[in-house]
């Protein structure tokens, strides 16, 4: 009931229903009021840490917020561009294949000139049937590349990046690194860390490198709900 209020049902037809591989489904309740979660902070032009237990569709959270969210842009008249960072490269091609079977355009950089050239473009999608894009990024290629990144900002229109970093607990060096660098450089890129287990150790508490907690749901909901055993 609580999902299904006039409003809610309305965002539900608009922005979390698809055909994933040619069945018709639409999203998890904590998909749903992870990516509601998320709004607040992106009016406040702030990232967080969505801590979603293993299991939970972390990478579908992140489709479903590419729906939304380009929406949410448009009406602000500001142009979205979506990445999705791995660490490995068989979670980058699980991404790839989970975003392509439910519509989306994907792309992959190989190389740092090619990940650089594409968050340097201005160009929002490259495929021709006009689907909206994300790229996906095996950060392991060149996460110890420790080089200045220099991003030109003076753009001719509004351009806001989004950058979803997945399994952000595990062996983010918040100095020094690639991807360290690149969010350094990009100020104004909002950055969603996904983890299904954030680091709690005092001096590399996730919350300290990535924001404060958007949204939560532990294993002994998803327990409850009857996708974790």
């Amino acid at each position: 009931a609580q999902v299904c209020n006039k409003q809610r049902l309305l965002e539900l037809i608009h922005d979390f229903i698809v055909f994933d591989a040619g069945v018709k489904k639409t999203c998890r309740h904590n998909q749903y009021f992870g990516v509601a979660a998320t709004k607040p902070f992106i009016q406040r032009n702030e990232g967080g840490i969505i801590w979603h237990t293993q299991g939970s569709g972390k990478t579908a959270l992140a489709y479903y917020s590419v729906r939304s969210l380009t929406d949410f842009y448009a009406a602000k008249n500001t142009a979205v561009k979506f990445y999705f960072i791995v660490d490995r490269l068989d979670l980058m091609e699980q991404a790839k294949d989970e975003f392509v079977a439910r519509g989306l355009s994907v792309r992959t950089a190989n190389s740092r000139d090619e990940l650089m050239s594409d968050i340097r473009s201005t160009n929002l999608t490259e495929n021709a049937e006009g689907k909206a894009e994300i790229m996906v990024v095996n950060i392991q290629k060149f996460k110890q590349d420790s080089a200045k990144i220099q991003i030109d900002s003076n753009y001719s229109i509004q351009l806001q990046r989004i950058f979803f970093i997945d399994e952000a607990h595990r062996g983010y060096n918040p100095h020094g690194s690639f991807l360290a660098n690149l969010l350094a450089a990009d100020k104004d890129a909002i950055k969603i860390a996904l983890t299904g287990t954030p680091l709690l150790k005092e001096e590399r508490e996730s919350w300290r490198v990535f924001g404060d907690y958007i949204d939560t749901y532990y294993y002994d909901k998803s327990i409850a709900d009857g996708y974790t055993l």
